[in-house]
């Protein structure tokens, strides 16, 4: 069963490239929410203010939940709630980041930025770039 492959046909296309290109970007960027105990995530499934989140969830999510192992995280799928993420940190405080509309990468840097602000951090790396907060 199955097609022939040709010499010319490559065997797995370019959509391996992608997924390599993107796992090595992913890897490179460890990222460790050293304060953060948990978070919340609300999302809708079929709003367009919420493709960002949802895209957010599929695509950063196990990388965050990977490297935080003891990170809990609850995702809430509401059909009238706005997209957020409720950060919960060690020291009983929290916040929330409003996230309609956003992309996936603009969530994580915003989570990413968020407990490093809770940890009187003044910088933080992101994919590469160096941000002062």
């Amino acid at each position: 069963g199955g097609r022939p492959v040709s010499a010319s046909q490559p065997m797995f296309g370019s959509n391996l490239s992608r997924l390599t290109r993107r796992v090595n970007k992913i890897r490179d960027q460890v990222v460790v929410l050293e304060n953060v105990k948990s978070m919340r995530i609300f999302s809708h499934s079929h709003k367009k203010d919420g493709t960002g989140m949802r895209h957010f969830v599929k695509k950063h999510l196990p990388t965050l939940k990977y490297h935080n192992p003891s990170l809990v995280v609850v995702n809430e799928n509401k059909k009238n709630a706005a997209p957020e993420v409720e950060l919960e940190y060690a020291d009983g405080s929290s916040e929330k980041l409003q996230c309609a509309d956003l992309t996936m990468d603009k969530i994580l840097e915003d989570v990413i930025v968020a407990a490093a602000k809770n940890d009187k951090k003044e910088t933080v790396s992101f994919f590469g770039k160096e941000l002062r907060i």
